[in-house]
């Protein structure tokens, strides 16, 4: 009795509330059927359905509406949701994925929707095939014309493959945005939500077009100065400085375009105030350095690409690439070395391809038996290496044969000479080889013998060397014959 008489309480103030806020002017909605209900109520309350409730009534917020996003967790009976990255969210979007035939037909028909066929075909020959037909209209001509027009050496910067490359980003463009209708067939919003579409279509043709800027800008410095492209000299820091301020209007602009604004950028990355500036400049300093070290390597004209070069550290090798920020040097066993222009602008540096003239000098040692041959000896060897290098510098240059002392165990002879050639290269060695062959063309006309060294243990770090006794030395016997003669 007593239940039932609670139950009837309970029915009489559901609807005294209910018939309380009906008469309210706000906003209502159906209350959806409950997952849950006793039976007595349901047999109470047959029309539920028909029952509305003003929005706004926390007591029955709950009961009104779902939760509005499908990854929402409901963390208490008041309707609270939980903030979360990943949780609840991963297979929801993996489910994304799964199409249906009739999804497959939504995505079917959003793609023939926004695509025509035609637009596909025109810009695929564009893309492929105005290249070929340059190729076989070149073919075509006759050989006279063929060399006022050289096809190869215009094919990369020509009018025909330009348009091809415009014609491929296109493409490319075309491509993205389809699959950017796919994606939100699919039930994914970012594509819309970002506008993917418009930012790559801007990146896209914005990158192209900043390319081939570069490239036909250091064509028209070389054309116009007169230089070879893989030798500019000083219009190389003229092409790095347009190159490096053409980089910087692009993300200017591109960064408009994508709505970034430079200001809260900037503000953000020094939203902390002194300490985010000397985070900033701690972390720059180097990478300054290095900049400013190779625009005063470039602009000081101390060497250039394919140089042969010496620096003070005895580092040594050919330049084959200057950039903003290293060097790279081929050594001599074709071995790479990458160095830090701020190592370089340091140094002494010796630019041997600049050099036009070389020394060859040798120390010869002859033994104390041998000294009243030295004077003759010392005329032949002149003489032989006038005779034998062409290239050789007798006047404005030393050229020097001399008896310059005597040491503990030999008399020591300073050949000294100079050439008109640059000491890289085989022309070098060759001429190096030709001043050897002719000292000892000279030395062993007058019977003479150049001394040998041995070296021996001693307490220092380093051996000592000292010159084999010629009573010890093996006898040669065809001199030995000669001499019986």
């Amino acid at each position: 009795m007593k239940s039932s008489t609670g139950l009837g309480i309970g029915v009489a103030l559901l609807y005294g509330c209910t018939a309380a806020v009906a008469f309210t002017p706000t906003h209502s909605a159906t209350i959806p059927p409950p997952t849950h209900s006793s039976p007595a109520l349901q047999g109470i309350l047959p029309n539920y359905r028909a029952c509305q409730i003003p929005q706004g009534c926390p007591s029955l917020d709950r009961l009104r509406s779902p939760t509005q996003t499908s990854t929402a967790l409901q963390a208490v009976p008041g309707g609270r949701k939980h903030a979360t990255t990943l949780a609840g969210r991963l297979w929801p979007a993996i489910r994304k994925f799964y199409i249906t035939p009739a999804k497959f037909k939504a995505i079917v028909a959003a793609v023939v929707h926004i695509t025509d066929w035609q637009d596909i075909i025109l810009i695929g020959i564009v893309a492929y095939g105005i290249n070929p037909l340059a190729r076989l209209t070149f073919d075509m001509m006759s050989d006279e014309k063929k060399e006022k027009r050289t096809y190869f050496d215009r094919k990369r910067f020509g009018v025909a493959s330009t348009i091809a490359q415009i014609a491929r980003v296109s493409l490319s463009v075309y491509i993205f945005d389809v699959i950017c209708v796919i994606l939100t067939t699919l039930d994914f919003d970012f594509p819309t939500k970002w506008m993917l579409p418009q930012a790559y279509s801007k990146i896209a043709y914005s990158t192209w077009f900043l390319q081939h800027f570069i490239l036909w800008k250091r064509m028209a410095l070389c054309k116009w100065f007169k230089v070879d492209p893989e030798d500019m000299g000083r219009i190389e820091l003229l092409d790095r400085v347009v190159s490096g301020l053409a980089g910087a209007t692009y993300s200017l602009f591109l960064f408009d375009w994508l709505s970034i604004r430079m200001g809260f950028a900037m503000k953000g990355i020094f939203a902390f105030g002194s300490v985010g500036t000397l985070a900033f400049t701690l972390a720059s300093q180097g990478l300054v350095t290095q900049l400013i070290s190779g625009l005063f390597l470039t602009a000081t004209d101390k060497m250039y690409v394919g140089d042969a070069v010496q620096f003070g550290d005895g580092t040594s090798g050919k330049i084959i690439r200057m950039g903003w920020m290293n060097t790279l040097i081929r050594n001599g066993d074709n071995t790479i070395t990458n160095v830090p222009n701020a190592m370089l602008a340091n140094q002494k540096i010796t630019n041997l391809s600049r050099l036009r003239q070389c020394q060859v000098k040798q120390v010869l040692r002859f033994h104390y038996d041998d000294a009243d041959l030295l004077p003759e000896v010392l005329e032949s060897i002149k003489t032989e290496i006038k005779q034998s290098c062409p290239k050789l510098i007798d006047g404005n240059r030393p050229f020097r044969v001399f008896w310059t002392g005597y040491n503990e165990d030999h008399l020591e002879v300073m050949v000294d000479t100079h050439h008109s050639i640059a000491p890289i290269g085989d022309a070098y060695w060759i001429n190096r080889q030709k001043v050897l062959m002719a000292i000892n063309r000279a030395v062993k006309k007058h019977n003479v013998e150049i001394a040998q060294m041995y070296s021996f243990a001693t307490s220092g770090s380093e051996p000592s060397w000292r010159v084999i006794p010629k009573s010890t030395m093996t006898i040669n016997p065809k001199k030995e014959s000669a001499s019986k003669e």
